[in-house]
């Protein structure tokens, strides 16, 4: 994933003036020098740089609240930078005996300098010296443009004092990004690929003092600059977004790494949790620092709203890792005792328990839980339909805030990077389906039909005469299902509806699949009908499937009305595989979000794959390139809907089977 974002155009910054974050941070050298596409040199070339960046940040650090702190801090930012890279590229380390050679040779000239500066920046000196004495000896001088990389902030009065520190910041902030994108990107062609991510890592948080020197500054003198930088902000780095996306999109099989790969699996777990941390990092420094320097109420420089921006460091945090972790968690387990403290029991950790010197209790008897998931009055006034529950009450999940949130950030990454695989995820649990069962979205059950109705039609036209196909479906099916039989009659297709008025609700369907076998090309059933107020018990559900299976035909369950109602586990109905079984299914009714949300289970090798024809839309991850008549890059989008419009209800879902879970809850 990491290599797509790195060769990707806009990585590599553009024309100059395209992004007003990058024309002021790169200032024309440190694009050309140190923001090449290649590696070759160009760590080299970083190593040497921060010289002509630090010293001027050296020079200004009478701006910030501890001049002598902030050049320690500076002093430590150069030492990281050292460190990392050259443990990432030892050629550029020079040898012991070169190393003393030129400590010698460069003494005097760095002794004079020291002297004749300030008490309080002879510390970047002596650190400088010898850090530069580490580079080998082949390396060569930077152009000579690299010692003006801030000559317009010297010549404006006004922001000479504080602009090379602060730019400087930003600049080595962005030099780290760049190489921990490029460790990222190499990491799954390296044969240690946990060694090279934890590189980036560390290169992350290599800039960490940097954030410390931006909190020191002084705040009046960054209030009168602050109106020079109106238009762009740090978030507006590329390489900084490139990484954050590939951060919360990254896909984490926690379970399989642990098994497959041992403790190899584990290191790269880690890595990914080191990884994510310093961009989390990042985030949430700069907007703690966005909060104590300027209000919280203000606007940023980019012109966004600063309270807005911990909406978008929510998406930032919110990874495919995090959402890992406490699945990972439950299954830890628990070492816990109960005691008895302030006139009640609690659970205590053992560790805990072992510090407190007291006797443990039996854990109580636990108790019906009385918070009101609703509204007072919503079942006697708003709840006008039995097969409609409506959403948890808003100090819950407040689903109105879902909507602002959503205007606020408009970023599609976040919908599908981390609010789709969630809904998976759930769905696939409260079906009981393992990882290998696809889920897409769509607007409706209707919508996903439809598509797998004309995947039917152009396979048999293409494979035999479709005017001797039988469909069978049943009595109990929802009227609009029945409009939607007609995309089949087009095609010559027969359809046979078998009467659910007996107690055995299998036996009509199988007497139809046996006297129609050799025709028989779908089953449709409905396994909880709001129409027949009849629901079928897995056993039933489970003899139909296979007698469909028997046959060759593909069967398609209607579970609308049985979704987070019912607890069926299609697991065992299915015996483990869904072959060209369809599970079809809403969100609206008991899963309690809006409308616009519908859910189709599938499996990514099923035979209509090659006939499907998905939905996506805005989501151009799941297609190949070039762009010419593209194919999905994987089977799992095959009954992709795509659309966007139903984002704040699918989140509206997951929030609130995030919390009915928390609670203890399902749909037992």
């Amino acid at each position: 994933q990491a290599k797509d974002f790195s060769r990707c155009p806009a990585a590599q910054g553009g024309e100059p003036g395209a992004n007003l974050y990058e024309a002021w941070v790169r200032n024309s050298l440190a694009k050309r020098v140190t923001m090449a596409p290649d590696i070759g040199g160009r760590a080299l070339c970083s190593l040497q740089l921060p010289q002509h960046v630090l010293e001027p940040m050296v020079k200004c650090a009478s701006v910030t609240s501890s001049e002598r702190f902030t050049v320690q801090e500076i002093c430590l930012t150069q030492a990281n930078f050292f460190r990392c890279l050259q443990q990432i590229y030892p050629n550029i380390k020079a040898t012991l005996i070169v190393r003393c050679w030129k400590l010698l040779c460069t003494l005097p000239s760095v002794l004079v300098k020291a002297l004749r500066a300030p008490p309080a920046w002879r510390p970047f000196f002596w650190s400088s010296w010898f850090w530069m004495a580490s580079l080998p000896l082949r390396t060569r001088r930077l152009p000579a443009e690299a010692e003006e990389i801030n000559v317009e902030s010297n010549q404006d009065p006004r922001i000479a004092t504080i602009q090379p520190l602060f730019r400087g910041c930003h600049q080595l902030v962005e030099i780290a990004c760049r190489f921990a994108l490029d460790r990222a990107a190499s990491a799954a062609e390296e044969e240690k690929p946990a060694a090279a991510l934890m590189e980036g890592a560390q290169l992350l948080q290599a800039s960490r003092a940097l954030r410390n020197i931006l909190a020191q500054l002084d705040v009046c003198a960054y209030q009168e600059y602050r109106p020079a930088l109106k238009g762009t902000s740090g978030g507006d780095s590329i390489a900084l977004r490139q990484l954050t996306r590939l951060c919360r999109s990254l896909q984490v099989t926690g379970d399989d790494a642990f098994r497959a790969r041992g403790s190899e699996g584990r290191d790269l777990l880690n890595a990914v949790h080191s990884f994510q941390y310093g961009i989390g990092l990042f985030w949430s420094a700069h907007l703690g620092l966005a909060v104590t320097s300027n209000g919280i109420d203000t606007t940023g420089t980019a012109g966004l709203s600063i309270r807005q921006m911990f909406v978008h460091l929510e998406s930032v945090l919110n990874s495919r890792f995090s959402q890992w972790i406490p699945r990972f968690a439950a299954g830890c387990p628990k070492q816990s005792k109960w005691v008895w403290l302030a006139g009640a029991a609690k659970e205590v950790g053992e560790a805990i328990f072992d510090s407190l010197g007291c006797e443990a209790v039996p854990p109580p008897l636990p108790t019906p839980s009385k918070e009101k998931l609703f509204e007072d009055d919503c079942w006697t006034r708003d709840f006008r339909s039995f097969s409609m529950a409506p959403p948890l009450k808003a100090e819950l999940v407040n689903s109105q805030q879902l909507f602002i949130d959503h205007i606020s950030r408009l970023d599609l990454g976040y919908f599908y990077s981390q609010v789709l695989p969630e809904f998976r995820d759930a769905v696939r649990d409260l079906l009981h389906l393992d990882s290998r069962a696809a889920i897409g979205t769509s607007a409706n059950l209707s919508e996903s039909l439809c598509r797998v109705l004309l995947a039917l039609a152009q396979r048999e036209k293409h494979l035999s005469d479709s005017g001797d196909c039988v469909v069978i479906s049943g009595s109990a099916d929802f009227l609009s299902i029945r409009s939607l039989w007609r995309i089949l009659a087009h095609a010559n297709w027969k359809r046979v509806e078998v009467e659910q008025s007996g107690g055995d609700q299998a036996a009509p369907f199988l007497e139809a699949i046996e006297h129609r076998a050799r025709n028989v090309r779908l089953v449709h059933v409905t396994a909880v009908s709001s129409v027949g107020q009849i629901a079928m018990t897995s056993s039933e559900l489970k003899a139909i499937i296979m007698a469909a299976r028997a046959v060759g035909a593909a069967v398609i369950v209607d579970i609308c009305q049985a979704f987070c109602n019912i607890d069926y586990d299609f697991a065992s109905i299915l015996c483990g595989q869904l072959g060209d079984v369809f599970l079809m299914g809403s969100c609206l009714k008991h899963g309690r979000s809006l409308e616009g949300l519908g859910f189709c289970a599938f499996d990514p090798a099923s035979s209509l794959r090659p006939w499907l024809s998905p939905g996506w839309c805005a989501d151009l991850s799941a297609i190949q390139t070039p762009m010419e008549d593209p194919e999905l890059a994987d089977a799992f989008g095959a009954m992709e809907g795509g659309t966007v419009a139903n984002a704040v209800h699918t989140e509206l879902f997951v929030k609130q089977q995030r919390y009915l879970h928390k609670s203890g809850m399902g749909v037992k």
